[in-house]
């Protein structure tokens, strides 16, 4: 019996029918190409059994000079360090709230643990917030020192929290009280402007509450982290900017001076930290204003002849989104629909920030990654790079019409990227049948070969040694690393991957043939894999006939029979273990008939 190798050239074609995409992959799960071959993409396992609470939408992870491990992120709640293989909260004190005195704040009741605190103009938004007590004397028969939990706002100028024990008297006091409140709790999601007005005069039915998407409130809170020598600079979206210190591993302390309210956040080679969307030297606030303090006084951010502190304003796009430092002295900012250079010259000006992408700007402050030299990035029109120019993402016409239609317009901010060095290939995750990342497409940057599949995480981080594998976290509060080569299982379960071809015509279509067996070839292969095959006459007529069958590690010739004049099918391991990388198989094929 005649056998036909079945020769599929890489990546993925996911914008035509099936039978205009014939001979080409349409679609995979965790199966990437390297060398031009499908195979399953490294495993996943848990970093640290420890959840968090929230959802991390920003993360950076590096080394400190004693060679510590340090993994940092932030959610819209609180922030987070992971170091010697434990987690621990350090979320920033408000810089407005941060040490300050209370005189006989608290106030008692018998019997009961609520304690009632006054202080005027508290600025605590919601119950939840941590805040922090040192120095009271007893009051009621309680002793109010430690952290605790804001159990409710009273009002503007008063919130209550829960003792330890009850209080013995109703009394008012607790002398000169030291008082430092966590930020206030930002969102996880978008807030949009609905209801009664909104949207075009006349659209929906009278007296109908308008559900019209017409205006976002809120963004859902991300973080800025990035690496400052071994610290970290670090800023909540529309919050300051603060400073761990790697070394001294406690809460990130305010930058003094630093403006009020800051989007985002970056820091370039020559370590001059960069303010993205952010309040102007006359307290005003300005989306696409960058500011910058001096080099060698980070709380002097007034420009002047003796230091390099600087303020403008960017002309394009309605808000500064994120920035990045690729090598020396170069820069990106992009706005939400362009992208400027911002190119160190060391002269009065310190930046050159020149203009050089338009309709192309970030969908999410997070839908970026880079390599030392280019940048890669995911916008509302598309796929982008940057090397010495913007421009598209090669054969990207392969994808982008079924990611954008796909894409869940409402949470499109919460787009993530991230880069795989050993393979040099630039991942994109966003939300679609979610609010959440749940669907990825990937792009090798040595051929341009685009892949697909399912996934859902919210951030990503790489440390900066040799450990490449990327970091990502979850919605559920856990840590992943990928890319486990020892294991390419799924946290301890079997993780499907699997590659599905588009039909193809045997001998041209011009009559029906039996496939009698799959004839496998592989360059790895672990654990039983499975090819399902299905037929048609015609590409508009139903599966005329399927059939799947077993491939077993040394399998020469596996059984089939199916008839037809078109093949299609998919290729799949699911099993504890399972590995697989494609060679040149194919079919063995008999003739069953003339063309009708």
């Amino acid at each position: 019996m005649p056998f036909i190798p079945v020769t599929i050239p890489p990546g993925v074609n996911k914008i035509d029918s099936a039978y205009q995409a014939t001979g080409r992959w349409i679609d995979t799960q965790w199966v990437r190409f390297v060398g031009g071959s499908p195979e399953k993409i490294g495993g996943v396992r848990k970093l640290t059994d420890t959840s968090f609470s929230g959802i991390a939408r920003g993360a950076a992870a590096w080394v400190t000079n004693d060679g510590v491990q340090v993994l940092a992120w932030g959610t819209e709640d609180d922030f987070y360090v992971f170091r010697a293989d434990a987690v621990s909260e350090k979320t920033p004190y408000r810089a407005d709230a941060n040490g300050i005195t209370l005189t006989d704040p608290f106030t008692t009741t018998n019997g009961s643990a609520i304690v009632t605190v006054a202080d005027t103009a508290h600025g605590i938004a919601t119950a939840g917030v941590k805040v922090t007590f040192s120095g009271a004397t007893a009051v009621g028969g309680i002793t109010i020192d430690g952290t605790y939990t804001v159990a409710s706002v009273v009002d503007v100028d008063s919130f209550t929290i829960t003792h330890g024990s009850n209080a013995s008297s109703g009394a008012s006091g607790g002398g000169s009280v030291t008082a430092s409140y966590e930020i206030n709790f930002g969102n996880a999601n978008p807030l949009y402007l609905v209801g009664w007005g909104v949207g075009a005069w006349g659209a929906g039915g009278w007296g109908s509450y308008s559900t019209l998407v017409v205006q976002n409130v809120t963004e859902p809170r991300w973080w800025s982290v990035n690496q400052w020598g071994e610290d970290l600079i670090i800023n909540p979206s529309n919050g300051t900017l603060y400073r761990y210190d790697s070394s001294a591993d406690t809460r990130p302390a305010p930058i003094t001076n630093a403006p009020a309210i800051v989007r985002a956040s970056f820091v370039t080679q020559e370590r001059y930290i960069m303010a993205l969307g952010c309040t102007r030297i006359d307290g005003t606030f300005d989306a696409m204003c960058v500011r910058w303090p001096d080099i060698l006084d980070t709380a002097d951010w007034t420009p002047g002849e003796a230091d390099t502190a600087n303020e403008r304003r960017l002309n394009g796009g309605s808000r500064l989104m994120a920035g990045t430092a690729l090598t020396a002295g170069i820069n990106l900012i992009w706005s939400d629909s362009t992208v400027f250079s911002a190119i160190f010259t060391g002269s009065t000006y310190v930046f050159d920030s020149r203009l050089i992408g338009t309709e192309c700007g970030l969908v999410g402050p997070l839908a970026f990654s880079k390599t030392d030299m280019m940048a890669f990035w995911m916008s509302p029109t598309g796929f982008y790079l940057y090397s010495s120019y913007v421009q598209p993402i090669p054969n990207q016409e392969n994808i982008r019409d079924w990611v954008l239609e796909g894409l869940n317009k409402v949470h499109q901010f919460k787009c993530l990227s991230f880069y795989v060095k050993e393979y040099n290939e630039a991942w994109f995750l966003f939300p679609t049948t979610t609010d959440e990342p749940d669907t990825y497409v990937g792009v090798n940057l040595t051929t341009f070969e685009w892949f697909n599949g399912t996934l859902t995480r919210t951030s990503a981080a790489t440390y900066t040694t040799a450990e490449s594998r990327p970091i990502l976290f979850s919605p559920d509060g856990y840590i992943f690393i990928h890319e486990v080569k020892e294991n390419r299982d799924n946290d301890g379960a079997a993780q499907e991957a699997y590659i599905s071809f588009a039909e193809f015509a045997l001998e041209d279509g011009n009559r029906s043939l039996d496939i009698f067996g799959v004839v496998p070839d592989f360059k790895r292969h672990v654990g039983n894999v499975d090819f399902y095959l299905y037929s048609r006459d015609h590409p508009e007529d139903e599966i005329m006939d399927e059939e799947t069958v077993t491939v077993s590690v040394g399998d020469k010739l596996v059984d089939a029979k199916l008839p037809g004049r078109q093949v299609g099918g998919t290729i799949t391991s699911n099993v504890i273990g399972g590995d697989f990388r494609l060679g040149k198989w194919g079919l063995e094929i008999q003739g069953a008939g003339k063309k009708r």
